[in-house]
C-alpha cells in the first residue's frame, strides 16, 4: 500500500474533506469519513481545553452544528507529510497552515488514521494540535 498512488489518494481525501467543511457541504464532508462507531475527532482549543468526539454519529452532529456558522474562506497549505502503512490502515502526519481572508495564518500539527475500504481511503481519526500562541 505504501506507494505514491496511495499517498496521493490519501492526500486527496484529506483535501476534499476540508473543502466540504469549508463549503458547509455536509454530504461532501461525510463521504470522506468512516461512518463507524470507532471514528474519533480530537482538537485542542484556544483556552487549553480539548474537544473530543467518539463515533461518527457524535462527530457528524458537531460538524453539522459548526456548519450553521458563518462560512470563512481559507487557503490551506500542508507540508512535511509522513505516512505509515499497516494492513488496511495508514497513519498520516503533516503540518497544516490555514490563512484566512484577513491574512492571519494558523498552524497545526495534524494526524489522521485512514482506513482502506476495498477501493478507497476514509478518515477514521483526526487529531489536530493548534499552535494558538504563534498566529501570524
Amino acid at each position: 500500500m505504501n506507494t505514491e498512488e496511495q499517498r496521493s489518494a490519501i492526500r486527496s481525501v484529506i483535501e476534499a474533506e476540508s473543502q466540504g467543511f469549508f463549503d458547509h457541504n455536509f454530504d461532501a464532508w461525510a463521504t470522506k469519513w468512516s461512518q463507524d462507531k470507532n471514528a474519533m475527532l480530537m482538537v485542542n482549543n484556544q483556552d487549553g481545553s480539548i474537544t473530543h468526539f467518539s463515533s461518527f454519529e457524535a462527530i457528524a452532529a458537531a460538524i453539522k452544528e459548526e456548519m450553521k456558522g458563518e462560512k470563512t474562506s481559507y487557503s490551506v497549505r500542508r507540508d512535511n507529510w509522513n505516512f505509515s502503512f499497516a494492513g488496511h490502515l495508514a497513519v498520516v502526519h503533516f503540518d497544516q497552515y490555514f490563512t484566512d481572508n484577513k491574512g492571519k495564518t494558523y498552524n497545526s500539527k495534524e494526524s489522521r488514521v485512514m482506513t482502506w475500504y476495498g477501493d478507497h481511503w476514509l478518515i477514521m481519526q483526526v487529531n489536530a494540535l493548534w499552535d494558538f500562541k504563534n498566529i501570524k
